[in-house]
């Protein structure tokens, strides 16, 4: 922590201003979520104190809310939903003045100032013209809300969570600022997986989303726990209106275009083009009072079906797929108010990977609930107390598809045609949990250095996974060209592991003059972990101070300047010590000789022989931006930012024991043949001189980093008008021996700390590293004949990075070594274009109308690979994609909103 010395000497000082606030006078509202705060002046500028300032929504669950402005003018309204309000300001001998139509974001403060006039009762009514800029904060969020969700031509599959997050400026294939360790949130709750992080855990409609809000550059310190960004999916709500939707979506077989023109003919005959044989998906969903102004309501109902055979696959994959969600607002007292969400969902899928024969498919189940709960309690004026839990229960049981099972026959899968067959490679169970529970409090402090808003919170978070893994009938084998060449014995594994995070924050929104914002903050955590076996594995601790300003430039709150330093420690993940769980089988490598014969060329025994370092540190990214955002005009603002981020101390697997001698073997070429024309040089490798005797410690090596610059220019419109746009450019690097895409390549038990093989060209740019990202959404609504929506999504990433490997016969068993350094081809970059076009027709009410539209997905019906790249291991398939996007395809829907 040498390079934040300075800010963590401001940690003392952070608890003593806390302190002070608890016992301090005040006035005003403390902030947690979304705020409307500004000053009530005359028409001279002079502050009027005493004025009666009154804010309503239909949104809003406890009915309107009234205060009197402080001695300097002030009024702040606080842990308010993201909606539509309107502020009243009156003042006797002075007109009302009337603020309509001021659309607030989720976990925004926006800056509203009130001129009244001098007059008697004369009422002044302004509609519209809501600040876009928060310029109280360091953050630098990206929001995309409602409107702009429900009418882009999202997703032609159901990679629902995946696609709202690439929406995000900066995020491309999971990756956000260089890193896939991101932190999904629903209504506040973490609900990644345990295990890894992973966000298939995450299942929610988009047609349940109030709003996605972004947080990764310049988040305060009661954010923690990612080293990519935070995504909050916020679920509806319900108001005092009823409101509903039923919606019908489908593509036919016959609306997908062939994308694979062009190609050589010999790639075209492999690659073949995704297919449709069904796929739609239906909604119903409705929200509304059930007590006016006290209990509102939100219920959702979706179902998926999907049955398509994907480009490289033998057959059809299919899914099956219901999800609800439901979600309550109470008022419970005058200062009193709750929310609650649930939803559950169970997946069904039938899976066939890429170069998957018939044989070797698998069935997948996954139900998983997801729950969160939230009170808030406002003790006075100036103080408000708030309480979190939540949890996650989510099951993955993969299976071989019948007739095939778990006990056999063992999977094959051939080094040279890349084709895997026979049985599905290894079966899985996996059960996961989480259980989160977190509490806060926020004093709004004035006349101690200028203004604060104090807050100090604590968390903590009890996990678990168990994985129960194997290979069907204990066995995989290993072909060459047809020819049983190796095999490897493994009874299986049952893997638990367990933990608890305790989290302590404090920070401050430290206002030092009407134009300045000062957030220093720190956050503790405290990370323990066990397994069945062994009951207390390690224990760390993180301390990640943070300290952000704002800067409102011209005290007009349409330009800021912004900017943070702050360090930012992983999240705990049960992966990183289930394996010292004692339940784990000896894995043995033979090799096949001439008759069937076996011999054992490498033991791995697990048992005794991995360990923690007692000294093991959490890893870590620090952080540092500076940007400016300016409100152009109504509703539109331009942002401009630079972000540096350093991967450091990150955990991995060496080997302590192990004794490797370089020998000298020819590159077998792109064919993985040797002895002919193809053959490449001769590469230095790496023999294991004492099979059997590894001792994996997993600890902090050094080199483990990785570095990230990016530097993006982002332009919003929100709705308003008729048309709104979100459009960005990010230019960016990732580059480091520490990988962003196959972690366990990198850091796990055969890594490139662990092994030598494969350190080999593993330093350079990252997996998933996008020199260059475009993104322009928009969508534009006309009231000709009864109405009409237009939407439009254009993306552009430069392909990702990839090298060759080569299968190399070493003593120890084959070995896939990397023989170009890692980054040196490119894949081909995404150029994708979707267009919706969508008639109304009005049934009796502005709000009541029938939608019949028709999306297009990859209008320019381009080929090009995702995030799965080109195959790397020499072979036949060698520089094939591993996948296809999907051609040109139409989907039409009908939707009935109310």
């Amino acid at each position: 922590m040498r390079s934040f010395s300075r800010i963590g000497a401001l940690a003392p000082a952070v608890f003593a201003v806390v302190l002070a606030a608890l016992v301090a006078p005040a006035a005003g509202w403390a902030q947690t979520r979304s705020a409307f705060i500004g000053t009530v002046s005359d028409s001279t500028g002079g502050v009027l104190p005493g004025a009666s300032v009154t804010i309503e929504s239909p949104d809003a669950v406890g009915g309107t809310q009234t205060m009197v402005t402080d001695n300097r003018g002030q009024y702040r309204f606080a842990d308010l939903p993201p909606g539509t309000y309107t502020l009243t300001a009156n003042l006797a001998g002075f007109q009302t003045l009337q603020r309509k139509g001021l659309r607030l974001p989720f976990s925004t403060t926006l800056t509203v100032d009130i001129p009244l006039g001098v007059g008697s009762a004369e009422t002044v009514t302004v509609e519209g013209e809501t600040p876009v800029i928060d310029v109280t904060t360091a953050q630098s969020t990206a929001q995309v809300d409602k409107n702009l969700i429900s009418n882009l031509p999202l997703f032609s599959n159901q990679r629902d969570l995946a696609g709202v997050f690439e929406l995000s400026p900066g995020s491309k294939d999971s990756a956000a600022f260089g890193s896939t360790a991101n932190s999904i949130q629903v209504d506040g709750i973490q609900a990644t997986l345990p295990e890894t992080g992973g966000t298939n855990s995450t299942v929610v409609a988009l047609t349940w989303l109030e709003e996605v809000k972004v947080v990764a550059v310049g988040a305060t310190a009661e954010y923690g726990e990612f080293g990519g960004a935070n995504a909050n999916l916020v679920v509806r709500g319900g108001a005092n209106d009823f409101s509903g939707l039923l919606e019908y979506r489908t593509t036919r077989p016959s609306w997908m275009a062939d994308n694979t023109e062009g190609l050589p003919q010999a790639t075209r005959t492999r690659l073949s083009s995704t297919e449709i044989f069904s796929r739609w998906d239906t909604s119903a969903q409705v929200g509304g009072p059930i007590v006016k102004d006290k209990l509102f309501f939100f219920a959702g109902y979706q179902y998926v079906y999907d049955e398509t055979q994907a480009a490289l696959t033998v057959a059809p994959a299919i899914t099956k797929w219901p999800r609800y969600v439901g979600k309550v607002n109470w008022a419970i007292a005058k200062h009193v108010q709750a929310e609650g969400t649930y939803s559950y969902s169970k997946s069904d899928f039938r899976n066939f990977a890429p170069n998957f024969a018939l044989d070797a498919g698998g069935l997948t189940a996954q139900p998983n609930h997801l729950w969160s709960g939230r009170v808030t309690w406002a003790l006075d004026p100036r103080t408000l107390w708030e309480f979190r839990t939540g949890g996650l229960d989510y099951v993955q049981d993969v299976q071989p598809q019948p007739p095939n099972s778990k006990e056999g026959p063992p999977p094959r899968r051939d080094a040279v045609t890349g084709i895997s067959s026979v049985n599905f490679s290894q079966f899985r169970l996996q059960e996961g949990s989480r259980l989160h529970f977190g509490t806060s409090l926020t004093r709004h402090v004035e006349n101690l250095a200028g203004g604060h808003a104090l807050k100090v919170g604590a968390e903590i978070e009890r996990l678990g996974f168990t994985t129960t893994s194997g290979f069907p009938g204990g066995l995989s084998y290993t072909d060459r060209n047809g020819v049983p060449d190796q095999v490897v014995a493994w009874a299986g594994d049952i893997e638990k592991g367990t933990g608890t995070r305790t989290t302590f924050y404090a920070m401050d929104d430290w206002k030092v003059s009407s134009k300045v914002t000062l957030q220093p903050g720190l956050r503790y955590t405290r990370y323990n972990a066990s397994t069945p076996s062994t009951p207390d594995v390690y224990e760390t601790s993180a301390l990640s101070p943070r300290f952000g300003f704002a800067w409102d430039v011209f005290s007009d709150h349409r330009t800021v300047v912004r900017g943070q330093a702050g360090r930012f420690h992983a999240a705990m993940t049960t992966s990183t010590w289930d394996f010292m769980d004692a339940r784990r089988s000896v894995r043995i490598t033979s090799r096949i000789l001439a008759g069937g014969a076996l011999q054992e060329i490498n033991r791995v025994t697990p048992a005794g022989n991995t360990g923690i370092d007692p000294d093991l540190e959490q890893s870590y990214m620090d952080q540092y931006f500076v940007g400016a955002e300016r409100q152009m005009f109504e509703d539109f603002s331009v942002k401009v930012q630079y972000i540096h981020r350093d991967y450091r101390n990150t955990a991995a697997f060496i080997d302590t024991r192990s004794v490797y001698s370089p020998i000298e073997l020819r590159d077998p070429g792109r064919d993985n043949v040797l002895g002919n024309a193809d053959d490449g040089d001769l590469l230095t490798v790496y023999a294991l001189q004492n099979p059997g005797q590894s001792f994996l410690l997993f600890t902090n090596p050094d080199g483990a980093d990785r570095r990230y610059d990016a530097f993006q220019v982002i332009a919003q419109k929100r709705f308003a008008d008729n048309w709104q746009l979100l459009a960005s450019y990010t230019r960016s690097s990732s580059r480091g021996r520490i990988d962003n895409t196959n972690a366990n390549a990198t850091l796990g038990e055969g890594g490139s700390f662990a092994n030598p093989n494969a350190a080999i060209n593993a330093d350079g740019r990252s997996g998933l590293d996008f020199p260059h990202m475009v993104g322009i959404r928009g969508t534009y609504h006309s009231n000709l004949l009864g109405g009409f929506n237009l939407g439009a999504s254009y993306t552009y990433a430069s392909g990702v990075a990839w090298s060759r490997l080569a299968t190399f016969r070493l003593p120890q068993g084959n070995a896939n070594i990397r023989v170009a350094p890692r980054g040196t081809e490119e894949a081909a970059a995404m150029n994708q274009l979707d267009a919706r076009f969508e008639k109304l027709i009005p049934l009796g009410s502005r709000s009541r109308n029938l939608g019949l539209y028709v999306d297009v997905f990859n209008i320019l019906n381009k080929g090009f690979p995702p995030q799965t790249r080109y195959e790397e291991r020499s072979g036949a398939s060698f520089g094939q994609p591993l996948n296809w996007v999907e051609g040109r395809a139409a989907r039409v829907a009908a939707r009935l909103t109310f």
